[in-house]
């Protein structure tokens, strides 16, 4: 008989009957800034492991991430931001995956991690010591597996722009809007439009 699946709200494998058992996560970060040309580069990883069992079997297998980054300034008050970040087993720690995007688990058969790549892409400008404006978008694709169900998502992408204002030293407010696409493997295209409104106080 098949375990009962008794996994967390934050499992992120699709499967059905089996385990799984909380893996650490190892995260490292470098960042260089360049003094004369105001910009920096970033590079980040993280290995994180997956362990799950059905009732016959124990599976393992460590998914990896790979982030780097950069951004350059046009002028002091406008400047461009870029990152990439790939990996195989990404799951949610990517914005644009949905929640079952890490791998694949067929109890008997084994793990399968998915390979993701996503891009970001940002420009600011600051029309003075209060208010900004920010352009921003992503681009996020999943290795198609036929062995997936085809209601999960192949690519997503991002549009958004936001202006916050500093009304007072502690004070900030802002207006936000996404525009959002999703594409599932069977061709379905999902769109959805945000309005957010927001205060920070710090």
């Amino acid at each position: 008989m098949a375990k009962k699946n008794k996994n967390t709200p934050t499992s992120d494998l699709f499967g059905i009957n089996f385990e799984q058992r909380n893996a650490p996560a190892l995260t490292t970060n470098i960042m260089w800034i360049h003094p004369a040309f105001k910009t920096h580069f970033t590079l980040a990883a993280m290995l994180r492991g997956f362990w799950v069992s059905d009732s016959v079997n124990n599976y393992t297998k460590a998914g990896w991430i790979i982030s780097a980054g950069t951004h350059f300034n046009f002028s002091p008050k406008t400047r461009v931001q870029y990152s990439i970040t790939v990996g195989e087993g990404i799951g949610n720690y990517m914005v644009g995956t949905d929640p079952l995007s890490a791998g694949l688990f067929i109890p008997g058969t084994g793990l399968e991690l998915r390979k993701t790549m996503g891009h970001y892409l940002s420009l600011q400008h600051k029309w003075n010591d209060d208010v900004r404006t920010n352009i921003m978008s992503g681009l996020t694709t999943m290795e198609k597996n036929s062995k997936l169900p085809s209601f999960l998502t192949l690519y997503t992408t991002q549009l958004g722009i936001n202006t916050m204002w500093r009304v007072k030293k502690f004070l900030t407010i802002g207006l936000e809007y996404w525009h959002d696409t999703r594409r599932n493997m069977n061709n379905t295209t999902f769109i959805n439009n945000r309005f957010v409104f927001g205060m920070q106080l710090f």
